[in-house]
């Protein structure tokens, strides 16, 4: 039973740390990601608001082409991992800094953009134009007009640029050294338990071969019970 003994708790060990790792790895990810995300998003939540009390935007509810243009070719210069969106009252895109070909929907759900500007915490996911079916961190404000909305702008904080910029560095030399760095740690772990397990498990198998010995030795050394004759004599 216990020669058996150690190859079941070697497979144990493997599955437990292998289980351990993925979850341990996805966490991580997850979390950081959530990290990253708020951070940004809270270093560029005043940009859009910025923007607006610098410059008039809407013009009669109209979009002013020139001092969007300007806009557009200063944001490319100054962040071009941000994509630029004009805003009608119920988020129909009236202008925005993206190749037309790339825009998938027509308007942006507005309820995250009342969520920011209520103050809701962070990080917050709007709907991104280009990716309708993935959430992005975004920067808005209201544009007013004698007190009456009439729009909004919406940055896109991890524009197009940015993803493209995100897929590059995914194979960088740093991302890759603590792939292996934590690889290494828990494969280190890993034999260290099995190593362990050996020792105990060997230690294990002595005693039981001892006791066997002890019980076959006893059967075999076994005394007689003294009969009658022998008695007499």
């Amino acid at each position: 039973m216990f020669r058996r003994l150690f190859p079941k708790v070697a497979l144990v060990l493997v599955g437990l740390y292998a289980i351990i790792g993925f979850m341990f790895g996805a966490l991580i990810y997850y979390s950081s990601d959530l990290y990253h995300q708020e951070l940004y998003q809270k270093l560029n939540r005043s940009l859009a608001a910025q923007i607006v009390d610098r410059e008039e935007l809407l013009i009669g509810g109209r979009p002013d082409a020139a001092r969007l243009e300007s806009l557009f070719n200063a944001m490319a210069s100054v962040n071009p991992g941000v994509d630029v969106y004009l805003l009608d009252a119920g988020g129909g895109i009236l202008a925005h800094s993206v190749p037309e070909s790339g825009i998938q929907v027509e308007s942006v759900d507005t309820t995250p953009i009342r969520k920011m500007l209520a103050g809701d915490p962070f990080p917050l996911s709007g709907e991104d134009p280009i990716r309708p079916e993935q959430g992005v961190i975004f920067s808005a404000s209201s544009i007013t007009d004698d007190g009456e909305l009439t729009g909004y702008l919406y940055l896109v904080l991890t524009g197009a640029k940015f993803h493209t910029v995100v897929d590059d560095i995914r194979h960088s030399h740093a991302l890759t050294l603590g792939v292996w760095s934590a690889g290494t740690a828990l494969v280190s772990a890993l034999v260290t338990a099995l190593i362990i397990s050996a020792l105990l498990t060997r230690r294990l198998r002595r005693l039981a071969d001892a006791a066997e010995r002890f019980r076959t030795s006893t059967q075999k050394g076994a005394v007689r019970k003294p009969t009658a004759r022998s008695l007499s004599e």
